[in-house]
């Protein structure tokens, strides 16, 4: 028993092993220039630099609430408008022994492997195929659309988003009370890494809920479900509440929902490689310019992952392939925003995210939620998982005792992942010189 615990603790760091390789890879030149840049074009990067740097001062230093200072508008100060507060409490512990610009490429590079390895462990639960569930953690991990936001925004830091699924689907198939608290632990951090994953997962949320709640074989409520997600929803609302209440008055001023005007992305760009790709940028540079929307137009969905995703739904089985089908036309439907556009053109279609709007108008800090187009990271969610779920179909028709046939799975597996990896090719990925003076008192 402990040679088998011990063989598969192997596996799993050499899982983790090959992600940070692979990041160091499609990432280049980020991890041969750790100490002196940060990834990204300066701006927001060296802002979340500054706001590491003074959560390690308020809490250990000042012992003051790191969302209020006077270090900036001196001398009467305001409140912090902090996007990421558990990466940045996170971020003290590393900066007891290193500088606030390397914890911030640590906490940046493990967005990357972090997010690969728990999309692995969804789609090995799933699937139970390794090698498909590889694949799907490539999806996540080297999305467009997390390369896009990892420039600077505090979306980058997605890598508890797969774990949180990871225990919620546990939570559905398994009874017991551990699962419902790891997924509120990890919904909660992922949550705190970025407002709008706090809404984005709520959305998700709302859909496993109607989704799974009725049981189909007894045409009943599945009540003893429902109990676990309760547990789940108290644990989450009093982590929520200590960091709710301490940042509650740097939330309030918040902008405003109607800029939304230039954050959602053209239907066009689902299907429009990353503006980072180093060679079809230059072929696609005048339809980008069309049909981007600044940094939200990013979200470019992977033709590789689209054929698995397609194949996995018209020859898949189970309840589960429907689910994420729907959570991933979902994303992509609330991040087209509150009208369609398609080429450059606005069709004055109206879309459900217009509906939503007006709702988050009258929600405490609604107005914060300014960028549908950030919807999408659901949709990167579903395709990673369908992808696996089409690759490990793949596999399964192939899985005969004959020879070639193991030959054609590996070389199927094989090749989708180094055709993923070469659509969302970013490489060489900007960094920005880290010539701040960060203050000593």
């Amino acid at each position: 028993m402990t040679n088998l615990l011990t063989g598969r603790r192997r596996k799993h760091i050499a899982i983790i092993g090959a992600y940070c390789a692979l990041t160091v890879l499609m990432t280049y030149p980020v991890a041969f220039c750790f100490d002196s840049h940060v990834p990204g074009i300066g701006m927001d990067a060296w802002a979340h630099v500054w706001i590491f740097w003074w959560f390690k001062k308020a809490i250990v230093d000042l012992r003051s609430n790191p969302f209020q200072t006077n270090y900036v508008f001196h001398p009467e100060g305001g409140g912090l408008i902090i996007n990421t507060p558990s990466i940045a409490l996170l971020s003290v512990a590393l900066q007891l022994f290193v500088s606030p610009p390397l914890a911030y490429n640590i906490m940046w590079f493990s967005s990357f492997v972090l997010g690969g390895y728990g999309m692995f462990l969804v789609v090995s639960y799933l699937t139970k195929d390794k090698s498909a569930a590889f694949v799907s953690g490539a999806i996540f991990a080297f999305s467009p659309y997390h390369f896009a936001h990892a420039l600077g925004h505090s979306e980058n830091f997605l890598q508890w988003i797969p774990f949180l699924v990871l225990y919620l689907i546990r939570t559905k198939d398994e009874r017991n009370s551990a699962n419902p608290i790891l997924a509120a632990i990890f919904m909660f951090l992922a949550s705190t890494s970025s407002w709008y994953y706090m809404l984005h997962l709520s959305v998700l949320l709302g859909f496993f809920l109607l989704f799974y709640a009725f049981d189909p074989a007894s045409k009943k409520l599945d009540w003893d479900l429902l109990k676990r997600l309760a547990l789940m929803s108290a644990v989450f609302l009093a982590l929520f509440t200590s960091i709710a209440i301490a940042a509650a008055s740097a939330l309030a001023q918040s902008s405003s929902i109607s800029e939304t005007i230039a954050l959602w992305p053209d239907l066009v760009s689902f299907l429009l490689p990353g503006g980072l790709h180093p060679i079809l940028r230059q072929y696609l540079q005048e339809l980008r310019y069309i049909v981007y929307s600044r940094s939200e137009g990013d979200t470019f969905l992977g033709f590789t992952a689209l054929i698995l995703s397609a194949y996995a739904v018209a020859r898949g089985r189970g309840r589960d392939r429907i689910f994420w089908t729907l959570i991933a036309l979902v994303g992509a439907i609330f991040a087209l925003g509150p009208y369609l556009r398609v080429g450059g053109v606005d069709t004055a279609v109206p879309l459900p995210f217009g509906i939503l709007a007006n709702v988050l108008q009258m929600v405490p800090f609604g107005s914060w939620f300014r960028a549908p187009g950030r919807f999408v990271i659901l949709t990167v969610v579903a395709l990673s998982i369908l992808a696996g779920m089409g690759i490990a179909r793949i596999s399964t028709r192939t899985s005969l005792l004959n020879l070639k046939r193991r030959q054609l799975r590996s070389t199927i597996q094989g090749a989708a992942l180094i055709c993923l990896l070469f659509e969302f090719w970013a490489t060489p990925y900007p960094v920005s010189y880290t010539h701040l003076t960060l203050p000593t008192k």
